[in-house]
């Protein structure tokens, strides 16, 4: 018989075994699902970071972009805007709100200028007053930094009621800047009272000499009939030291429309270097401006015209914005250099356009300049030069008939008596009547030298001759022998020889304050190939006997002082645009930089718009006044090509999330003009968690 098996034994292990595994599961699920919940949140926060990130990443480059496109964003002393954007995720648990603050260093963006354009669209140099004056209702914007050097105690910029739009650039002062009767001043930034002064940039002019510079010749004493044809008065580069001549041209005299072309080159004007009569800057001031009706135009560079109607158009048609009109501002220019006191004040209605000179291998292209120093001015000393050649007038010589003596110095003779007039060391002649003697002297002087002095060494005797009457009374006798000089314009006296029975040797002096003009060259169209000096003998006019005159030395001796360039040091406003009355119509184009350091610039714009400094001032002061108040288009009276040239902006861009720091970033923006192919630089780069 077969037992079967106990089984009651096993079912109790069994539910042993399930109670167990209840139990051990009982404890795992928990554990196993908090750590479920552990990996979750880690996930979640791994993702959020990964966010901030992305959010400040594209913050900071929104910034970035922002910054390139502003060349104001990140200059030193300008506030950087905080930029705030929003990342947008698939799902709004992810959104971020980043915070981007920005900081410009030290010294970015700063007017920089380069080799050819100014740091500066207006640079005031006084130290000791304002140096910037804008006095006037209207608007006007900038374009290129100005600034204005003073006493750090007081006002270095006058500003009254004006508007300056300057938003785009720095305006500065040592002192203060003064807003009065409602004027504002907008900038990029606005710095005054800083106690910094900006320095002269000390450019230079092209005209480094006046050795071999061609002077203008005499003009003549009726300057109208230097007009062409077409109305054209021509003046070829060099020195221009007549201003009443000038001023004949330019005040309505000729009667008719004149246009003064100062072609391509440099033009040194000095009014005082000659004539010394001249008295400060009124006397050596070119005004141009007709009192009447008549047109008047000056102009200076390549012409672009033929008439005078033409140049008075095409100057007329000049807009301030970019275009030159009556000069071809891509040929070589002309520059206008003020030495001394000269000074030009432009007058409405007359019209003025200015094309700088183009300086071979770079530089400012500059179109009036003030020499800030002079070079000395020597006097030198010039002969003995003796005649070449004598012709006698009314004096029989011994070997008659010819009249004319070549040479007539002598020097083996030695003032020696015993030559005789037999000899052949010196002249000897008879005259009965008065008598001249004129001799030819070769030009002795360096062109365009001003003459200070001359003088004659004269060997000579003379003695009267007794007649074949005994009558005293009827004896022919010598009253008195001067020297003249011939051939300077104006005639040159000298003092009187006194007669001599016995050889003398005299030396006699000229008086040359009459002589104002340069002493010309020796050749040359406008040249002087001698002087004439002529010996005048004036007699009793009796009829018996006779006189005999003998030279034995004749030479010619004097002292002169070259020209020189002159310091600028009229203490005046050496270039002044006034712009009222006539119509208020006038209009000044000058397309070069000007530089007067040692004076002012004046312009009166008599409300009109017809007027640019389009590459910049720097002088001692600037004033501007007259501006026009009406509408349109922003008015820019100074200028500088592209709005100057700024230096590079170091910025640190710092991007914020949820009040936690998350990116640093430092980037150099180039500035545009000069680099249109410059592209922000990243130098740094650091993340945070």
């Amino acid at each position: 018989m077969i037992r079967r098996p106990d089984r009651s034994s096993e079912a109790g292990v069994s539910l042993v075994l399930v109670l167990v595994t209840l139990v051990v599961f009982g404890l795992l699920v928990p554990v196993l699902g908090q750590f479920g919940t552990t990996n979750g949140i880690s996930g979640y926060i791994v993702k959020g970071q990964r966010y901030d990130r992305y959010a400040a990443d594209n913050g900071v480059q929104s910034a970035i972009a922002y910054a390139g496109s502003r060349r104001t964003a990140g200059r030193a002393h300008v506030p950087c805007p905080d930029l705030t954007s929003t990342m947008n995720a698939t799902s709004t648990a992810f959104k971020r709100d980043v915070t981007v603050k920005c900081q410009g260093f030290d010294g970015s963006g700063i007017p920089l200028g380069s080799g050819d354009i100014p740091a500066y669209a207006v640079l005031g140099l006084n130290g000791g007053q304002h140096s910037i004056d804008v006095n006037s209702p209207g608007r006007i914007k900038t374009q290129g930094a100005w600034w204005a050097n003073g006493d750090p105690g007081s006002t270095s910029a006058d500003i009254h009621q004006v508007t300056i739009d300057a938003s785009d650039d720095l305006f500065g002062a040592t002192g203060g800047c003064k807003e009065s009767n409602n004027a504002r001043i907008f900038a990029a930034p606005l710095r005054c009272d800083t106690g910094e002064t900006v320095g002269d940039p000390n450019y230079g002019s092209a005209l480094a000499t006046l050795n071999g510079a061609q002077a203008d010749a005499p003009a003549p004493r009726d300057a109208c009939r230097s007009v062409d044809g077409n109305g054209v008065v021509a003046l070829a580069s060099g020195i221009h030291w007549n201003v009443e001549w000038l001023n004949k041209l330019t005040d309505g005299s000729c009667g008719r429309d004149v246009v003064i072309w100062l072609k391509p080159g440099t033009h040194y004007f000095d009014f005082d270097f000659y004539d010394r009569g001249l008295r400060g800057s009124g006397d050596s001031r070119w005004t141009i401006g007709d009192s009447g009706s008549r047109h008047v135009t000056v102009v200076a560079g390549a012409r672009t015209w033929t008439t005078e109607p033409e140049a008075f158009a095409a100057a007329t048609q000049a807009n301030e914005a970019t275009a030159a009109g009556a000069c071809d501002l891509g040929a070589r220019g002309a520059e206008i250099v003020l030495g001394s006191n000269s000074n030009i004040r432009v007058e409405s209605p007359a019209r003025m356009e200015l094309c700088p000179l183009a300086v071979e291998g770079g530089g400012q292209r500059l179109a009036v300049t003030g020499p800030k120093s002079g070079q000395p001015e020597t006097v030198n000393s010039f002969g003995p030069r003796a005649p070449s050649s004598a012709v006698g007038s009314r004096i029989s010589w011994p070997d008659s008939p010819p009249a004319s003596i070549d040479p007539i110095t002598v020097t083996n003779c030695d003032r020696n008596p015993d030559c005789g007039p037999a000899g052949t060391n010196f002249a000897e002649g008879d005259l009965t009547r008065d008598a001249t003697v004129t001799m030819k002297i070769p030009n002795p002087f360096t062109a365009n030298a001003r003459l200070e002095s001359l003088q004659l060494d004269v060997s000579h005797r003379e003695s009267e001759n007794r007649g074949s009457s005994d009558n005293e009374g009827n004896r022919i006798r010598i009253r008195r022998m001067w020297f003249e000089i011939q051939g300077l314009g104006e005639m040159i006296r000298c003092d009187d020889l006194p007669a001599s029975g016995g050889w003398s040797q005299r030396t006699v002096s000229c008086d040359v304050s009459g002589v104002k003009i340069p002493m010309p060259p020796a050749a040359g169209p406008d040249g002087l190939a001698a002087l004439d000096v002529v010996l005048h003998v004036e007699t009793n006019r009796r009829n018996q006997g006779s006189i005999t005159l003998a030279l034995d030395h004749v030479a010619l001796k004097g002292t002169q002082t070259p020209a020189v360039i002159r310091a600028q040091g009229c203490g005046c406003d050496a270039l002044n645009f006034d712009n009222h009355g006539h119509g208020n119509n006038g209009s000044a184009f000058v397309w070069g930089t000007v530089y007067l350091p040692n004076a002012g610039v004046n312009a009166d714009l008599g409300e009109r718009r017809a007027f640019r400094l389009a590459r910049g001032v720097v002088a001692d002061t600037f004033t501007l006044e007259g501006l026009p108040t009406g509408g349109g288009a922003p008015f820019i009276p100074v200028s500088l090509p592209g709005g100057g040239i700024y230096s590079e902006r170091n910025v640190t861009f710092e991007a914020i999330v949820d009040g936690t720091t998350k990116l640093r970033a430092r980037v150099t923006f180039p500035d545009p003009v000069g680099q249109p192919d410059a592209f922000p630089r990243i130098t740094a780069w650091d993340t945070h968690p």
